[in-house]
């Protein structure tokens, strides 16, 4: 696990936007989730915005706002 660690530590040393088109996908938003928590990168889903918001209450997940 220490090359892993080592790339989420290159990857918060410089935050990037990425934009997923799999938006509505309970995997991705899960992802996403812990992405930003983790301060690697700033993300942006595509999709319905209300798929995703019930997709997020079905994970029991909170999003971040902006």
């Amino acid at each position: 696990m220490k090359a892993l660690n080592n790339i989420f530590d290159r990857a918060k040393s410089s935050p990037k936007h990425i934009v997923l088109a799999e938006g509505e996908d309970p995997r991705i938003i899960s992802a996403a989730v812990n992405c930003v928590a983790q301060s690697i990168a700033s993300i942006t889903l595509l999709g319905s915005q209300q798929r995703i918001t019930r997709a997020v209450s079905y994970t029991h997940l909170t999003l971040p706002t902006k």
